[in-house]
């Protein structure tokens, strides 16, 4: 509809400016064939039109130029339209983009809390050493000549050395429980008797106020460690 008011418009101008040309055309030959009209009388008319050809000539640019102006007004209302319509796309995308990411943020949490919940301590676990305590926790499982960390099953001598408790008492921090796990064979004297007081005085001196659980589980040397197990965990 703009479009079409548009050329109309244009039409109109060069129809009036058509116009302007013949009517000058005709006063102009009605004042030099000087038919019935003194000179000084010429002298007027030729005046007069060249007077109405130079108004003729302003109106038609004046006209052209409303023309050009309402045209790029038309073009710049369009341009904004089409910008909005852009811009309102882009956020619904952009929404579109965010909902999506969190609806795999909460599948994933989703996934994290239900493996959090299967691996549990204490559920279903028989002689169960963990209290109320439901977070997580290291598992150190005491045997002859040795110690088995889980979760990652890091093997430790009968004399570990200050970086390797070092690490250990790390990790239970983060955990905020540590169970052992002491098999027969490696109960006195053994690798309980030799790693179990290092991890305990090195959690008193970094504990800081910070409250950690510790049990003790004994355990037959074929019984399964399995519904002990710590999850898997990054880092471990």
């Amino acid at each position: 509809m703009r479009k079409a008011h548009s050329e109309l418009f244009s039409l109109d101008v060069l129809a009036l400016s058509l116009l302007c040309c013949l009517l000058a055309s005709v006063v102009g030959i009605l004042v030099l064939s000087g038919e019935g009209v003194n000179l000084r009388e010429r002298v007027v008319l030729r005046k007069h039109t060249t007077e109405l050809v130079g108004l003729m000539d302003e109106t038609r640019r004046s006209l052209e130029e409303i023309s050009g102006k309402l045209q790029y007004s038309a073009l710049e209302r369009e341009n904004r339209i089409a910008r909005g319509k852009v811009e309102e796309l882009e956020r619904k995308i952009d929404a579109r983009q965010r909902l999506a990411e969190a609806r795999s943020e909460i599948e994933r949490l989703n996934t994290q809390l239900a493996s959090l919940k299967h691996h549990a301590p204490g559920d279903n676990v028989p002689n169960n050493p963990f209290g109320s305590y439901r977070g997580r926790f290291i598992l150190v499982e005491c045997v002859r000549d040795h110690v088995l960390i889980y979760p990652g099953r890091e093997r430790l001598g009968l004399q570990p050395t200050p970086d390797q408790i070092a690490t250990l008492i790390n990790r239970i921090r983060q955990a905020g429980f540590v169970l052992f796990v002491v098999r027969p064979s490696g109960w006195y004297d053994n690798s309980f008797n030799k790693v179990q007081p290092l991890v305990n005085k090195g959690l008193d001196q970094a504990s800081g106020g910070q409250a950690i659980g510790r049990a003790v589980l004994p355990l037959a040397e074929s019984a399964s460690l399995a519904p002990y197990m710590p999850p898997s965990q990054p880092g471990t």
